[in-house]
């Protein structure tokens, strides 16, 4: 009997490979072996330095992205630990950043109902984005005494949250409260379908073999992403309501619910982890937080 072996994607090899890099504390060449994932997954990207991040969130495994930039993230927050270099802590909280807003895009991206299922399987296998994000923000904010990261750190506690009010969103028929019309929905909607199809066509081609099939998937796939934000960006102009509450990645910020407290009312918020716990305290003009 003959097995044929499965070959595994490049981009997952070097995710793997920066995985174990960074469990053996080998933290520069662990992000060299991501900026290579992420250059191979990314359309039209390309990097200088390790702490670069993609200016662009089109991906041919938009998957293995979420995988990546977790690594790297951790990555850069366990090197600050061990080299004290604030530049580290810093390129960390930038790629939690964006990593936060390439989870959203994917939920609005994905229209079928496998593929979001994949997202949370892949959002399960890396549990701890936001649990690192928050204890990130929070190492910041000790080496620096800003506000400012408190407040992000209250943020990326809410941003874990908003995944559930956002796939809620997404199975709410907003558009008849709305007045959006039927094909402009129709027209976004068959956006999302073909980037679907064309992120499943690109993970199932070899790019060795097949190359000219593999560039032709890859430019329709950019296409569509531009088609998608062009649609969009016309529900941002007609129908901004609708727009706000469907399309923008905005957790609540700590001064809009000051702004809500009277000077008797304090709000307690809790994020809760296996490696940590923290309680937000805010008031009308306090905001503290106990870990």
């Amino acid at each position: 009997m003959i097995l044929k072996m499965r070959k595994i994607p490049m981009i997952q090899v070097y995710n793997n490979y920066a995985e174990t890099l960074l469990s053996l504390g080998e933290y520069e060449q662990a992000l060299k072996s991501i900026q290579l994932s992420l250059k191979e997954n990314m359309i039209d990207w390309n990097y200088e330095k390790l702490h670069d991040n993609p200016d662009s969130l089109i991906a041919n495994q938009p998957f293995q992205v979420i995988y990546a930039l977790n690594i790297k993230a951790k990555t850069l927050s366990e090197l600050y630990e061990k080299e004290e270099d604030f530049q580290d802590l810093d390129a960390s909280l930038k790629t939690y950043d964006l990593l936060d807003q390439f989870i959203h895009q994917l939920r609005q991206s994905f229209p079928l109902e496998d593929d979001k299922f994949q997202l949370q399987r892949s959002l399960n296998e890396s549990y701890d984005i936001y649990t690192n994000a928050v204890d990130s923000y929070y190492k910041a904010y000790q080496a620096t005494g800003e506000d400012k990261y408190l407040k992000k750190c209250f943020q990326m506690s809410e941003s874990s949250k908003s995944a559930i009010i956002t796939d809620a969103f997404n199975s709410f028929d907003l558009n008849e409260l709305s007045n959006v019309s039927d094909s402009l929905i129709d027209l976004e909607e068959e956006q999302k379908s073909k980037i679907a199809f064309y992120i499943s066509e690109l993970n199932s081609i070899d790019a060795t073999k097949d190359s000219s099939r593999y560039f032709s998937y890859r430019s329709k796939l950019l296409k569509a992403y531009n088609t998608k934000d062009s649609i969009v960006h016309q529900i941002e102009e007609g129908f901004p309501n609708y727009h706000t509450y469907k399309y923008q990645n905005s957790a609540i910020q700590v001064e809009e619910i000051q702004k809500s407290l009277s000077p008797d009312m304090t709000m307690v918020a809790y994020f809760l982890s296996d490696s940590s716990n923290y309680a937000f305290i805010i008031q009308e003009d306090r905001f503290r937080v106990h870990d």
